[in-house]
């Protein structure tokens, strides 16, 4: 399940899958990092590998958001 520090590998509308790092503080955007307080981040949180749900955009469309893996990830504390 993907958590805050998670590494995730995603694909948004069957695109070639990206890998970036689930953050919440501390890490910096430019660090290829997905802040978890966007509609992709908070999304992203709690999703397991093969799941595709609804993505919001911010003008109020969807699309298909698939976490594709979890290369490595934090346990929660």
């Amino acid at each position: 399940m993907a958590t805050p520090g998670s590494r995730v590998t995603f694909s948004i509308r069957g695109t070639a899958p990206l890998s970036r790092t689930l953050f919440d503080e501390g890490f910096a955007h430019d660090q290829a990092g997905i802040p978890i307080k966007t509609f992709l981040g908070v999304t992203l949180l709690g999703m397991t590998v093969g799941q595709t749900v609804p993505l919001l955009n911010a003008d109020g469309t969807t699309e298909a958001l698939e976490l594709v893996a979890i290369p490595w990830h934090v346990e929660p504390r």
